[in-house]
Parts: C-alpha cells; sequence; structure tokens
C-alpha cells in the first residue's frame, strides 16, 4: 500500500494492521520514526492485529490521515 496525504505511521498501522500496536514494525520495516509523514510512501505491511477494525475501516472507506494542516503550513514557511 502507499502512504496516503497527511498520513503517518500510526495511521497506516491502524489500516493495515487494525492496531496502533502495530507503529513499531511499521517504522522499523520502513527505516522511518514515529512521526514520519508517509504520503506517496511505499509501506511493508505487517500482520493484521485486529480484523474488525480493518474491515470497518476498508467497509467504509475510513482513512486516517493525523498530520494537521497546520503543520504543513508551519514546514512550509520553515522551507521558505
Amino acid at each position: 500500500m502507499k502512504g496516503k496525504d497527511r498520513q503517518t505511521v500510526a495511521d497506516v498501522a491502524l489500516v493495515v494492521s487494525g492496531s496502533e500496536e502495530a507503529i513499531f514494525d511499521l517504522a522499523r520495516l520502513n527505516g522511518v520514526s514515529l512521526d514520519t509523514e508517509v504520503s506517496g510512501l511505499e509501506i511493508l505491511e505487517v500482520s493484521v492485529l485486529d480484523r474488525q477494525v480493518t474491515n470497518y475501516y476498508r467497509l467504509n472507506g475510513i482513512v486516517p490521515a493525523s498530520v494537521l494542516e497546520e503543520a504543513i503550513s508551519a514546514e512550509h514557511d520553515n522551507q521558505e
């Protein structure tokens, strides 16, 4: 799966495994920190820990994205 706009490793952990417990494995497997925005990054998948959660997200089109617009604006301002 590819990371979506404004997603962090924690967001992806919820989508692919159904639990934030997978955040450490995802970060390690993908060589990123826990708060890395993963937009466009190809994500290595981990084991599903809670099938009910993954099914709920999939069936309802839920795509968690934790990076706030203010954080994006601040980062952009710092790069100028």
